[in-house]
């Protein structure tokens, strides 16, 4: 299958160094981006260096930028960030709402704050078997419990504690009140399909 057969083809670039060892760099976008002009849409940034990002950012304002790191968003929404690509996002997406909407660091302050503390607590074991287990305590579905190896689900008494811990940032941090005065608790986990 050719460029000719998908016409509308468009790709984005993963900035994952952490993963790849490398980081792409400007220079290789421009080179992309001249190469096969209109293919390339834009650049996923889970560098975790908002310098970077502003760089892509500020580099190339014909491509959609998005960022993998939650707390760098509102730093990145005056300079033209089209959004974020995150895992918190699967665990509190009311509340990663908000905070792409903050317009600045100011009015986004709050939020990171509140967004680190949940950080913390989903820190404990590796992000994704802590996240369904987040999600399958409140959907009330243990088959989200189930994981591909190497993944491990985190022990009951961990896990037990880590859902306590959440409980309790929703009833605190979780529930910081926005503009709107929304309670941003009331659709963290959203009706999604089992694993």
């Amino acid at each position: 299958m050719g460029r000719r057969d998908q016409p509308d083809l468009r790709l984005y670039l993963y900035n994952f160094p952490e993963i790849c060892g490398v980081q792409i760099s400007l220079g290789l976008i421009r080179r992309l981006t001249e190469k096969f002009p209109g293919i390339i849409a834009g650049v996923k940034d889970s560098g975790g260096d908002p310098d970077v990002t502003a760089d892509y950012i500020l580099s190339f304002s014909g491509l959609r930028i998005f960022t993998g790191n939650e707390v760098d968003v509102p730093e990145l929404n005056p300079l033209g960030l089209a959004g974020t690509v995150c895992g918190l996002a699967n665990v509190v997406p009311a509340f990663m709402r908000h905070l792409v909407d903050a317009r600045n660091e100011y009015e986004g302050r709050p939020l990171v704050a509140a967004l680190r503390e949940a950080d913390a607590v989903l820190s404990r074991f590796p992000f994704i078997p802590s996240a369904k287990a987040i999600i399958a305590d409140r959907m009330q579905d243990p088959n989200w419990l189930r994981h591909m190896p190497p993944m491990t689900t985190p022990p009951a008494q961990l896990r037990a504690r880590m859902v306590a811990d959440y409980l309790q940032w929703l009833s605190t941090g979780g529930q910081t009140t926005v503009a709107t005065g929304q309670d941003l608790s009331a659709t963290n986990v959203l009706p999604l399909k089992s694993a």
